[in-house]
């Protein structure tokens, strides 16, 4: 003789014994789709909390990249400096230039007067 042994869950047998019991307890999931809802919004957020981070990997990998083909001398700083000096050579050249000129017109005009003396 076969036996037929029908197991029932918990939840369905707490629900048909206290059908009251369900606007009680609201701390426990009261349905399948409740506990779907749930584990989908922490698979969710676990998915956004390691594009996050890998974002942020990626991000720290490029900036040492671009740090690392950068050649040694060719930061913003050094070239702001390179101008700068550029920029006071120009200043003495065109001082220098201005004292020579103004020398020669000297001793044209030291010429002139002998001259005239």
């Amino acid at each position: 003789m076969n036996q037929l042994i029908l197991q029932f869950s918990p939840t369905l047998i707490n629900r048909l014994s206290n059908p009251s019991s369900k606007s009680d307890d609201k701390s426990k999931p009261s349905s399948t789709d409740e506990i779907v809802r749930r584990r989908l919004a922490a698979e969710s957020e676990h998915l956004r909390t390691q594009e996050a981070e890998i974002l942020r990997d990626i991000s720290s990998a490029l900036e040492k990249e671009n740090l690392d083909k950068e050649k040694p001398g060719m930061s913003s700083e050094v070239l702001g400096r390179d101008i700068e000096e550029v920029r006071e050579k120009i200043e003495r050249m065109k001082s220098d230039r201005l004292g020579q000129v103004g020398k020669g017109v000297q001793s044209a005009q030291e010429g002139v007067r002998k001259c005239y003396a």
